[in-house]
């Protein structure tokens, strides 16, 4: 079955105007990505709602974007440990690449490296367009796939995977100086929403980023697909 892929992928504009008239897209879009402070490492806590039982618990995520390794540890309400995960981000699923990895790195090589394993991938000399969406300028690039860019921040929308499974964020929160990171998103599975995510805290660029070594327990069955679904 085709794949359909959304991508929001939104990166600083820092060139002014009066310039980009004069210079070629791929130009400007590089001079957005070459400026853009990298995202060394990211630890982010939220609350998952299972829609269909109301269940609830607690994520909290450390991604190492130099490694390109991720850590996960989820929480019952009650504090109690579920399940801890470790893998690195290219092993994970395709619904936690486009979030964690493609969403949340601002360094282009390894979002590059994310899209590559998402399977989206550009023909030599394909076209670069600037449009417009809504009041807001977006660079688009490719045709069966899209990826689109806007010019002032950086944060991740979307994703679908065959019309069924993928997420869709609400709101987004930034994180330090200019990081901007989904807040509330929606995910689905066989075309039905099946969690949704709240974000409560997010750290960026910490000096030491520890993982924690993965449980041998055998976490909860809707813990389960919690994992399945985005680790």
């Amino acid at each position: 079955m085709k794949k359909l892929i959304f991508l929001f992928l939104v990166l600083p504009f820092v060139v002014i105007e009066t310039q980009a008239s004069s210079l070629s897209p791929n130009f400007v879009l590089n001079k957005m990505v070459k400026d853009r402070a990298v995202l060394k490492n990211i630890e982010i806590e939220g609350t998952v709602t299972d829609l269909r039982t109301h269940l609830t618990f607690r994520d909290i995520t450390k991604i190492d974007f130099l490694s390109s390794k991720m850590s996960s540890q989820i929480f019952g309400a009650a504090g109690e440990s579920l399940a801890e995960v470790n893998a690195k981000l290219t092993e994970i699923h395709p619904m936690g690449i486009a979030w964690y990895g493609v969403g949340m790195s601002s360094n282009p090589v390894h979002v590059k490296e994310f899209l590559d394993q998402l399977g989206i991938t550009f023909a030599e000399g394909a076209q670069v367009k600037l449009k417009r969406i809504f009041s807001r300028p977006v660079w688009e690039m490719g045709e069966t796939s899209t990826v689109l860019i806007e010019k002032d921040q950086f944060l991740f929308a979307g994703y679908e995977e065959n019309h069924e499974n993928g997420y869709e964020a609400e709101a987004f929160s930034t994180v330090g100086v200019s990081t901007r990171i989904p807040k509330t998103l929606h995910f689905r599975k066989g075309a039905v929403e099946v969690y949704s995510f709240e974000l409560k805290s997010a750290k960026v660029n910490q000096k030491t980023i520890s993982m924690t070594p993965s449980s041998r327990t055998p976490p909860p069955a809707f813990i389960k697909e919690w994992i399945d679904l985005v680790h």
